[in-house]
C-alpha cells in the first residue's frame, strides 16, 4: 500500500493566513489527517449551516411575536375604553336614581359596587304616606311590591293591614309560609 503525503506550503512573509514572523516552511500530513481535517471542516459547515436555519427560525418566532404583542396591546386598549364606557354608563344609571344631594355623596364613592350599595340604601323612593291602596281591604294585591322594596314600617302596616298580600310576599321572599 502506497502512503501518500500532502505538501501544504506558506510564505512566512506574506501576511495573512500561515503568515506571521517565521521563515517559510512546508508542513506534510498524512491522508487520514487529511481526510479527518476535511471531515472536520463538512461537519462545521453543516453546523454553521444549521446554526444558520436556526437564528433564521428564532428571528421569524421573534417577529410573530411582536405582532401578536401589537395586535393583543390594541385589544386591551379597545376592550379598556370599552370598560370604562361601560363603567360610565352604570354610573350614571345609578346616580339617576338619587336626589341631588346624595348624587353629590354617591359621586365620591370609588367602586361600583359600593355605589349599588349606597344606591340601594338612599334610592328616591314614594313616602310610604302615598300608598294608593285602600286599607283594609285584604283581597287586593299590589303586583308591583316586593318583600325587599318596603320598609320595616310599610312591611308591619302591611301585616296588619292586609295579611294575605303580606303572607303573599313573605312566601315568595322565603320560601314558607309565616
Amino acid at each position: 500500500m502506497r502512503k501518500e503525503k500532502f505538501y501544504i506550503s506558506f510564505n512566512a512573509d506574506e501576511p495573512g493566513e500561515g503568515g506571521g514572523g517565521g521563515s517559510a516552511g512546508v508542513i506534510t500530513i498524512s491522508l487520514e489527517e487529511h481526510k479527518a481535517l476535511l471531515e472536520s471542516s463538512n461537519k462545521l459547515k453543516e453546523a454553521e449551516a444549521e446554526k444558520k436555519i436556526a437564528d433564521e427560525e428564532m428571528r421569524s418566532k421573534i417577529k410573530q411575536l411582536e405582532e401578536d404583542k401589537e395586535i393583543l396591546k390594541k385589544e386591551k386598549e379597545s376592550a379598556e375604553s370599552s370598560f370604562a364606557d361601560l363603567e360610565t354608563s352604570v354610573k350614571n344609571e345609578y346616580l339617576e336614581k338619587l336626589n341631588e344631594e346624595h348624587r353629590k355623596i354617591a359621586a365620591l364613592i370609588p367602586s361600583l359596587e359600593g355605589l349599588a350599595k349606597y344606591v340601594k340604601l338612599n334610592e328616591s323612593k314614594l313616602p310610604a304616606a302615598t300608598d294608593t291602596s285602600r286599607p283594609g281591604t285584604g283581597s287586593r294585591d299590589n303586583p308591583g311590591a316586593k318583600w325587599d322594596d318596603m320598609s320595616y314600617d310599610e312591611k308591619e302596616d302591611l301585616r296588619v293591614k292586609r295579611p294575605a298580600l303580606w303572607k303573599k310576599l313573605y312566601k315568595e321572599k322565603f320560601g314558607t309560609r309565616p
